[in-house]
C-alpha cells in the first residue's frame, strides 16, 4: 500500500495528474500530511544507513591503527627516507581521521545538509591525501590499499543512499518545509511591520498636531505689539551697531597712513612707545583712553621727526603724511569721542529697554521647540517609509504560489486554492 502511494505522490509510473483543492491556509498541513508516510520510510532507511556507515568507519579506524602500528619491511633505508615517510604516513593517517570524523558529524544532520556537504568533504580529502598515499604505496601498499578499499566501500554505501530516490525526494520535502518556516517568519515579519506602521502614523499625526500648535503660537507671538516694539529696538541696535563700526573704520582709516612713520618713530620715542603701538592695533580703542588726547602731541612729534629727517620718507610722501597729521587736531579726535560716546550711551538705553522686553525669551522657546518637532517629524517621516517599503517588499502571494509550484512539482499534483 505505502509503495502505491509513493508511486502517486512522486510519479514513479507517470499517474494521471491529481488536482487538489485546498485554502491557502491548509497547504502546510495538507502538504505535511502527504509526505508523513515518505518521511516515516525514508527515516528508518536513514537510519540504517547510519548504522552501516558507522560500522564502516569503525573498521576503518582499525585499519588507520595497523597502518600507524605498521613496520617497515626493510628497515634498514636511509634515515633520511625513514623521516619522510613518517611524515607522510602521519599526515594521511590525521587527514582520514578528519574526513571519517566529519561523516560521523554530519550523519545527525537532515538528509540535504548531508548530501551538499560530503561531496565537499571527499574533494577536499582527495586533494590533500594524494601525495601522501602515493608515497606510502611504496612502503606500505597493503595497509593503505585496505584503507582505500574501506574508503571506497564507505562512498559506495553514500553514493547508493544518495542515488536513492526516496531520500532524494525527502531532500526536496526538507528543503520545502524551510521553505514554510522562512514563509511563516515573513508573515510575522509583514505583521509586525503593519503593527509598526500603525504607531507610526499615530505618532506622526500627534506630532503634526503639535507641530501647527506651536507654529500658531509663533506666529501670534511675531504679530504681537510687544514682538514688534522689539523688533523695532533690534533694528535700532543694529543701526547703532553699524554706526559705531563705521566710526571706528573711518578712525583706522586715518591713521592707515600713519602705519610707518609711527612705527619707525616708536622705535626711536620710548615715553610714547605703548601708546604709539596702541593706535597703530586700535586707533578708536586706544582713543577712549587717551582722555588728554597725547595722540595730538605724538603726531607732531612724529611731523617734526620727518622735518629733521629722524623718520625717512620720500619727499612727495612726507609732504602728503604732514599735511594728513595737521588735519588730526583735537577737534577733529573730540569730534569722535563725542560721537562715540553719544552711540556708547544710545545702546547702552537700547540694550536696557531690550531686557525689559520678555518676549525674546518666550520666542526662542517656542522657535526652539518648532526645530526640535520638526526634525522629530523628519524622523518619523523617515522611519514610516522604511517600514512601508520593507512591509511592501514583502510578498506573501508570490512566496505563496513558489511553495505551491514547488510542492506540485514534488507531487506531481495540481493544487487549487479555494475561498475559506
Amino acid at each position: 500500500m505505502l509503495g502505491k502511494i509513493k508511486n502517486f505522490l512522486f510519479g514513479k509510473q507517470e499517474p494521471q495528474q491529481v488536482t487538489e483543492e485546498i485554502t491557502k491556509e491548509q497547504l502546510k498541513e495538507w502538504f505535511e500530511d502527504k509526505v508523513k508516510h515518505l518521511e516515516s520510510e525514508v527515516e528508518q532507511k536513514l537510519s540504517e544507513m547510519r548504522g552501516k556507515l558507522k560500522e564502516k568507519i569503525d573498521e576503518t579506524k582499525e585499519s588507520l591503527t595497523e597502518l600507524e602500528n605498521a613496520e617497515l619491511r626493510n628497515p634498514n633505508i636511509p634515515v633520511r627516507e625513514k623521516q619522510f615517510m613518517e611524515g607522510n604516513r602521519k599526515a594521511y593517517l590525521q587527514r582520514t581521521e578528519h574526513l571519517l570524523r566529519e561523516i560521523t558529524d554530519i550523519l545527525e544532520y537532515e538528509t540535504s545538509f548531508f548530501l551538499h556537504h560530503y561531496k565537499e568533504y571527499l574533494d577536499n580529502f582527495a586533494k590533500s591525501t594524494s601525495r601522501a598515499y602515493r608515497i606510502l604505496q611504496q612502503f606500505f601498499a597493503k595497509e593503505t590499499n585496505f584503507i582505500a578499499g574501506k574508503l571506497k566501500e564507505i562512498d559506495s554505501h553514500i553514493q547508493q543512499t544518495i542515488a536513492d530516490q526516496d531520500i532524494q525526494n525527502h531532500s526536496r520535502v526538507e528543503h520545502i518545509k524551510k521553505e514554510f518556516i522562512s514563509f511563516e517568519n515573513k508573515i510575522k515579519k509583514k505583521e509586525e511591520l503593519e503593527k509598526e506602521i500603525a504607531q507610526l502614523k499615530k505618532e506622526l499625526a500627534s506630532i503634526k498636531k503639535k507641530l501647527q500648535e506651536l507654529k500658531t503660537q509663533k506666529e501670534e507671538i511675531l504679530s504681537s505689539k510687544e514682538y514688534q516694539s522689539l523688533q523695532s529696538l533690534q533694528k535700532k541696535k543694529e543701526e547703532v551697531n553699524n554706526q559705531l563700526n563705521t566710526l571706528k573704520n573711518d578712525l583706522r582709516s586715518a591713521f592707515s597712513s600713519l602705519d610707518r612713520p609711527l612705527k619707525k618713530y616708536q622705535r626711536i620715542a620710548f615715553q610714547d612707545q605703548k601708546l604709539t603701538e596702541y593706535y597703530i592695533m586700535d586707533p578708536l580703542a586706544a582713543l577712549t583712553t587717551d582722555f588728554s588726547f597725547k595722540i595730538v602731541d605724538i603726531l607732531k612729534r612724529v611731523s617734526e621727526n620727518i622735518k629733521d629727517g629722524k623718520i625717512e620718507l620720500k619727499e612727495k610722501q612726507a609732504k602728503k603724511i604732514m599735511s594728513h597729521m595737521q588735519s588730526l587736531n583735537k577737534t577733529y579726535f573730540s569730534s569722535i569721542m563725542k560721537k562715540h560716546k553719544d552711540l556708547t550711551e544710545k545702546l547702552s538705553a537700547i540694550e536696557e529697554k531690550l531686557k525689559e522686553i520678555a518676549i525674546q525669551q518666550e520666542f526662542d522657546s517656542v522657535n526652539h521647540k518648532v526645530e526640535n518637532t520638526t526634525e522629530k517629524k523628519k524622523r518619523i517621516s523617515q522611519s514610516l517609509e522604511i517600514a512601508k517599503q520593507e512591509h511592501d517588499s514583502i510578498n506573501l502571494d508570490h512566496i505563496r504560489e513558489k511553495l505551491k509550484a514547488d510542492i506540485e512539482k514534488l507531487l506531481r499534483v495540481s493544487i487549487t486554492f479555494s475561498e475559506k
